[in-house]
C-alpha cells in the first residue's frame, strides 16, 4: 500500500515516481511505432537509480541526489513526446539511428529541428519544474553546453545515462555511450570515471580514463605579465559567455516551436 511504499522508498522517490508516471500517462502511447515503451522505462529507472548513488558517492548531498534520481526519471521523456505526437517522422528518424549507427539526438535534431533532450526540457519547464532537473534533461547528451560548475544532477545523468546504455544487452538505436570528456576535466571529475565504472554499474576499468598526472604549475616571468594575462583570459571569457547568451537564444526557439505546435 501506499504507506509501505513511502517507508521503504521514502516521501522523495514516491513523489519523484509518480511525478514521472503522470508525465508518461499525460501521452496516447497507443500511437508508439519507433520503440517499447517498456525499454524507454526500464532505461529511465535505471538511469535514475544510478544517478542518485553518484550524486551520493560524490556528494553526500541527499536533495541533490534526490534531484538527480528525478530527472534520470525524466531525462528522454522527450523521445515520449516526440514519439506519440509524431510517430511517422519519429519512427523515420529511429529507423535511421538503426541503419547509421548515427546518434539519435544528432538526427532529431536535423529531422525534427530539436532533439529529444531539448524538447523534454521545454516541456518541463512548461510544468514548472526545478532549473537542475530541466538542465539535465536539456543537456544529458551534451554537458559541455552548460556554464554550471562542479557535480550536479546534469553530471550525474549525463554519466548514469551513458555507462548504463553501455551496460544494456541490447541498447536503445542511437543511444550515447561516449562520455563528455571536455565537461569532466573541466569539473575535476575525469579521475573517477574507472571508480564510477567499478562501484556503481559493475563495468571494468578501462586504460583511457585512468587518473592522469597531475600538470606542473606554470612560472610567471613577472607579475605585470600575469596581471596582463589574466586580463586578456577574462575578456576572452567574456566574450565567450556572450556568445553562448546568443546560442543558448538563438536555440531556444526550435524546441519552443517544436512543442507549441505537438501540445
Amino acid at each position: 500500500n501506499a504507506v509501505e511504499a513511502v517507508g521503504v522508498l521514502g516521501v522523495e522517490t514516491v513523489r519523484s515516481l509518480l511525478l514521472c508516471l503522470s508525465v508518461y500517462n499525460h501521452f496516447d502511447k497507443s500511437k508508439l511505432r519507433a520503440f517499447s515503451i517498456d525499454a524507454l522505462w526500464r532505461h529511465s529507472m535505471e538511469t535514475a537509480q544510478a544517478a542518485r548513488k553518484l550524486t551520493l558517492l560524490e556528494t553526500s548531498d541527499t536533495r541533490l541526489a534526490e534531484e538527480a534520481f528525478t530527472a534520470g526519471l525524466l531525462h528522454d521523456v522527450g523521445k515520449l513526446m516526440l514519439a506519440c505526437n509524431e510517430s511517422e517522422r519519429y519512427e523515420k528518424v529511429f529507423n535511421e539511428a538503426k541503419q547509421s549507427a548515427g546518434l539519435i539526438s544528432e538526427i532529431e535534431d536535423r529531422e525534427l529541428g530539436a532533439s529529444h533532450g531539448q524538447v523534454g526540457a521545454y516541456l518541463l519547464g512548461l510544468w514548472g519544474l526545478p532549473v537542475t532537473i530541466i538542465e539535465a534533461t536539456a543537456l544529458h547528451n551534451a554537458p559541455s553546453d552548460c556554464f554550471s560548475e562542479g557535480f550536479s544532477p546534469l553530471a550525474a545523468v549525463h554519466i548514469a545515462n551513458a555507462f548504463c546504455h553501455e551496460a544494456e544487452k541490447t541498447p536503445s538505436p542511437g543511444s550515447q555511450t561516449a562520455l563528455d570528456i571536455e565537461f569532466l576535466q573541466r569539473n575535476g571529475l575525469f579521475d573517477r570515471i574507472n571508480a564510477w565504472r567499478e562501484q556503481v554499474f559493475g563495468l571494468q576499468p578501462k586504460p583511457e580514463f585512468a587518473p592522469q598526472p597531475a600538470a606542473q604549475p606554470a612560472t610567471q616571468s613577472a607579475s605585470e605579465n600575469g596581471a596582463a594575462g589574466n586580463a586578456v583570459q577574462l575578456q576572452a571569457a567574456m566574450a565567450s559567455a556572450d556568445n553562448r547568451s546568443e546560442e543558448y537564444t538563438s536555440e531556444l526557439q526550435s524546441p519552443c516551436n517544436l512543442v507549441c505546435r505537438l501540445l
